[in-house]
């Protein structure tokens, strides 16, 4: 079950055309889509080390997810991984 909109101006055919898009995400970009949503890896300086990737190789991954999902930002890319990348990793 999925939760109600937490932003009631987001389109609810983006979150359908992200729904869709899950399938195109790699990998590497699944594991930076989770340390981007995890609240305790709150800078970019620190997630990219523990990836054991450059700064550039990560920025890479970032926009190349960023564009997948269909989002700008990092809340974006958060509000999504609450809603779908949580439940497809096997969290709750």
């Amino acid at each position: 079950m999925i939760r109600p909109l937490t932003n009631p101006l987001q389109p609810v055919s983006s979150y359908v055309a992200c729904a869709r898009c899950l399938h195109e995400v790699t990998p590497t970009e699944w594991e930076v889509w989770r340390h981007i949503a995890d609240p305790k890896d709150e800078k970019y300086e620190v997630i990219y080390p523990d990836l054991h990737m450059t700064k550039r190789n990560f920025d890479k991954h970032k926009g190349s997810l960023f564009n997948k999902l269909g989002v700008h930002k990092r809340s974006g890319a958060v509000r999504l991984w609450e809603l779908f990348g949580k439940r497809l990793q096997g969290g709750v």
